[in-house]
């Protein structure tokens, strides 16, 4: 969803930023499996910004700090506050 948006718009996303979850029609983010090994690819490729489903939240929690330390994570329940908070982002890149 982010690449095409990002497509239309012309507008660059971040390669430190990275997202996981399945979206619905409606624009919900639903949880997902494997988030371990996902945030260990994340930290490994140098991502330092993880949106993840707000669903998800209580089993990331459960992860070794060691693993997670050098990531952001940011729980959504809607793809409108992924878009907002990259929106809000390339705003202040801008300025």
């Amino acid at each position: 969803t982010t690449a095409i948006i990002s497509a239309f718009t012309n507008q660059k996303i971040k390669n430190t930023i990275s997202m996981t979850g399945e979206i619905t029609l409606r624009g919900e983010i639903l949880p997902v499996g494997g988030l371990k090994e996902k945030i260990i690819g994340a930290k490994n490729r140098g991502i330092n910004k993880v949106f993840l489903p707000k669903s998800n939240k209580k089993e990331v929690m459960q992860i070794e700090e060691e693993i997670k330390s050098s990531i952001r994570f940011i729980f959504v329940s809607t793809y409108e506050e992924v878009y907002e908070k990259i929106k809000e982002k390339a705003k202040k890149v801008k300025q």
